[in-house]
């Protein structure tokens, strides 16, 4: 069975891929962002919230941003108490955002926006407690919302998905309930045959909740549930296609016997069967799961501290199809702590970031697009580590019933077009060339590296693997022994790989040496012998013809072969092997063999 994309890209060579870290501000407003998501041509569709530092008023945003994470608008819903929970890109440039309001209970609302942003068309779910937590296309064109609706018992809700068309009409609406108790439904995918892949939790009292994994037919009845562990606290918020499509990926997050939460998760095939279940740990800190996105061979995942401590951290990690951690990057901005990261996934499989960041100013937007690795030259983020556990258990199968849903209104939306400060670049351009005193040099000599405009308030190193800095002179490398060895130039810490310059210790010149000589007296390469370059203590230099036999050799470095077997009769015509052993006057004993044709 295999799934298809809600999203169809375009082929990745139409578009290039900026590497940048923005950072945005709006006057006098707290930024919060809660879904980002790659549009066809590698920008950003951010949906999120904003507060007024004065009065406290919360009302949604969206946003789209370019390829090269300039700002291209953003607007303010301006519902009262109102927050955008997620922002869905539409084939004809627009997008679907979801609404959630609190002043008549939690109720959501559709907003239909076009490619500039303007609204085509608002619908309100005529029920309260209706949240909608996460918007997906169906292959059919339609949209599948994701949240809560009203339960079969009074006071509860249960969860909710609402098929919707492009006009906002709805085609199919269902709640699920179970008599273990509420759900709540936090996102979905579909494969090839329209099933339904939902994820979400369910309580069993208002103290205690668990994971569950639910399939839904493709006309919205309910198939089956999965009750993950017997934990309770644990959570489960995110869920895509995985391993070529033939399983699942659920992500979450799960409360140890120690009390820290981790991140965790889950593979499990499409009979709901899991295939394994790993949690990803710091010790001594709360970490909850934010994201989860696709990677060539795997996933990315983001995740945050507890935003009690002192100083929350955010980042991301990636994992390959097994459950692996391959990689851990701290993602937030220098001097300014994140919250609830965003992941995206730009047509060339890198990895884009947004989260609102606190500083001494507020909070901002920080919008970050990185390379494949993660990475943002010339910048560069922490890592850090993770410790992961295998989690067993099992899997039980409470019953569910499917039961009719709530339908949409139509309402008018208001819509305001706030004015965001010009955005600051967190990781410019840096001058990152720099030259070489020499390329070829002896064992024991140095060389002294030259910077090429470095930039103003950057702060540069070396790596020099092979290579000892003088303690007088960082920029004066010694080498003692032989080699072609690497020079990484290092901007504010992160090295510069692309930049990356060679030097040759070498005490013999021997890529020179002849393959061919004509010893025929006529004054013109008479003669054979290695190119010496620096001063030696030991050297010694043999010919041998193809049987093995020696037929000169010398100690002597200006002794030349002169074509003549042992220093009497003319060798001949053929191919003969010559070998070297020196030692640099400073360095460690060395040895080059090779070959030479004599042409008579």
């Amino acid at each position: 069975m295999r799934f298809l994309p809600f999203l169809i890209f375009l082929p990745s060579f139409l578009f290039a891929q900026s590497v940048y870290q923005h950072l945005f501000r709006l006057a006098d407003k707290e930024i919060e962002v809660a879904s980002a998501i790659s549009t066809i041509a590698n920008g950003l569709v951010l949906g999120g919230k904003l507060t007024d530092e004065f009065n406290g008023n919360v009302s949604g945003f969206v946003a789209r941003l370019n390829g090269t994470g300039a700002l291209v608008w953003v607007r303010e819903l301006g519902a009262s108490n109102a927050s955008v929970r997620d922002a869905f890109p539409a084939p004809d440039g627009g997008m679907l955002v979801v609404l959630s309001s609190q002043d008549n209970g939690d109720q959501a609302t559709l907003v239909r926006l076009d490619a500039a942003g303007q609204v085509l068309w608002s619908r309100r779910c005529n029920e309260a407690k209706s949240s909608v937590f996460r918007l997906n296309r169906l292959q059919n064109g339609n949209w599948l919302i994701i949240g809560t609706g009203p339960a079969g018992t009074p006071g509860d809700s249960s969860g909710m998905l609402m098929s919707v068309d492009d006009n906002g009409q709805v085609v199919w609406t269902k709640v699920y309930d179970s008599t273990d108790g509420p759900m709540q439904f936090y996102d979905a995918c579909e494969d090839d045959q329209g099933f339904l892949y939902v994820v979400g939790i369910q309580y069993a009292t208002m103290e205690s909740s668990e994971a569950i994994l639910c399939r839904v037919l493709p006309s919205g009845t309910l198939d089956w549930i999965r009750r993950q562990e017997s934990i309770p606290g644990n959570r489960l918020f995110r869920i895509m296609p995985w391993n070529g499509e033939q399983e699942l990926l659920v992500g979450g997050y799960t409360v140890a016997t120690n009390g820290f939460a981790s991140v965790w998760l889950s593979a499990f095939r499409l009979d709901g069967e899991r295939v394994w279940a790993n949690s990803y740990a710091t010790l001594g800190k709360q970490l909850f799961l934010y994201d989860l996105v696709p990677a060539p061979g795997g996933a990315w995942f983001s995740y945050a501290e507890q935003a009690s401590n002192p100083q929350p951290g955010t980042g991301i990690g990636r994992i390959n199809t097994n459950g692996d951690l391959l990689k851990v990057s701290a993602y937030d901005a220098v001097g300014k702590q994140g919250g609830a990261p965003r992941l995206a996934l730009s047509a060339q499989n890198t990895i884009m970031v947004a989260d609102g960041v606190v500083d001494g100013q507020g909070r901002a937007l920080y919008a970050v697009s990185a390379d494949s690795d993660g990475n943002t030259p010339p910048c560069c983020f922490l890592g850090e580590a993770m410790v992961v556990n295998d989690l067993s258990g099992t899997t039980e199968f409470p019953p569910g019933v499917t039961l009719p849903g709530p339908g949409l209104a139509g309402i008018t939306t208001n819509l305001l077009v706030p004015v965001f400060e010009p955005l600051t670049d967190l990781c410019p351009d840096l001058n990152t060339d720099f030259s070489l005193s020499d390329t070829l040099i002896c064992p024991g000599e140095c060389i002294t590296l030259t910077l090429t405009n470095p930039t103003p308030g950057a702060v540069y190193t070396w790596l020099t693997p092979g290579g000892t800095a003088d303690p007088q002179d960082p920029n004066r490398i010694c080498y003692a022994g032989d080699g072609n060895f690497s020079i990484v130039s290092q901007v504010n810490g992160c090295a510069q790989n692309l930049a990356a310059k060679t030097i040759m210790v070498n005490a013999s010149g021997n890529d020179d040496v002849p393959t061919a000589f004509t010893p025929d007296g006529d004054g013109t390469n008479d003669v054979f012998r290695p190119l010496i370059i620096c001063p030696i203590t030991e050297y010694r230099f043999e010919i041998f013809n193809r049987w093995g036999q020696k037929v000169f050799e010398t100690t002597n470095p200006d002794d030349a072969w002169d074509g003549r077997s042992n220093g009497d009769t003319p060798a001949v015509s053929d191919v003969y092997v010559w070998k070297l052993s020196y030692r640099p006057g400073t360095g460690e004993a060395s040895e080059r063999k090779g070959q030479v044709t004599v042409v008579r």
